[in-house]
């Protein structure tokens, strides 16, 4: 089994409804652990799960890629409808834009994808599906050829299935996740998914890892502006 904590006790009611909606992924034949419980203390948030065979890749495989693809198609429909999902996606986005604002490798950044959500805020997107939230190439595990387990779902919510999907062509540049995600949503939708992700992993980058932000913006820039400059 596998234990894990976080000093965030306020997590106890997410990490257990995430427990819930994997279980229906996983009794639907899904790679994905058996949580045994969750809970939080006065310091820590917890859960309890099954421990998955399989390791976790160094670089993905293009037939890994394929088959996360086809599991990220699986969380839809999965869940009951959570009309807030978006609304809070579109906060979170202006969230990181007001942090990445204060740093010069990332403030124009921040002002496009402002522009972005001042044009395309009312995009329409799905809200019954199950949203891991970090859906990339560090939280699979595989055996050869084949991916034996998705893990990682304490984030897990209802939502929009497709910004797992947009979460994987940040992450791995492959040419099945990008054709994937270009059939399945509009080219907004599309846009405001990557744009969620980039911004999240930037803000992430200027708190944690600053000394090595502007290279980080550079490279995730030049390879994923196409998505949203198609739609300004």
């Amino acid at each position: 089994m596998v234990f894990k904590a976080l000093p965030i006790p306020s997590w106890g009611p997410r990490w257990a409804q995430a427990a819930q909606l994997v279980d229906r992924l996983r009794l639907a034949g899904y790679p994905a652990p058996r949580y045994f419980g969750t809970g939080a203390t006065d310091e820590y948030v917890w859960s309890l799960q099954e421990l998955l065979p399989g390791h976790v890749p160094v670089t993905p495989s293009p037939t890994h890629v394929k088959q996360l693809v086809d599991l990220a198609s699986r969380h839809a429909g999965m869940a009951e409808p959570d009309a807030s999902w978006l609304p809070g996606r579109l906060e979170s986005i202006q969230r990181c834009c007001d942090a990445l604002a204060e740093y010069e490798p990332t403030a124009r950044l921040a002002d496009t994808l402002r522009l972005l959500l001042e044009r395309h805020s009312a995009v329409e997107a799905l809200d019954n599906g199950i949203v891991h939230g970090d859906f990339h190439h560090r939280n699979y595990l595989a055996s050869g050829d084949d991916v034996v387990g998705v893990f990682d779902w304490e984030g897990a919510r209802c939502g929009d299935w497709r910004s797992d999907l947009a979460n994987l062509v940040v992450v791995v540049d492959d040419p099945a996740a990008t054709g994937a995600l270009q059939r399945a949503a509009t080219p907004e939708l599309a846009a405001i998914f990557v744009a969620l992700h980039v911004s999240r992993y930037l803000e992430y980058d200027s708190r944690i890892r600053p000394e090595q932000l502007a290279d980080k913006a550079e490279r995730t820039i030049a390879r994923l502006a196409p998505w949203w400059e198609a739609v300004l």
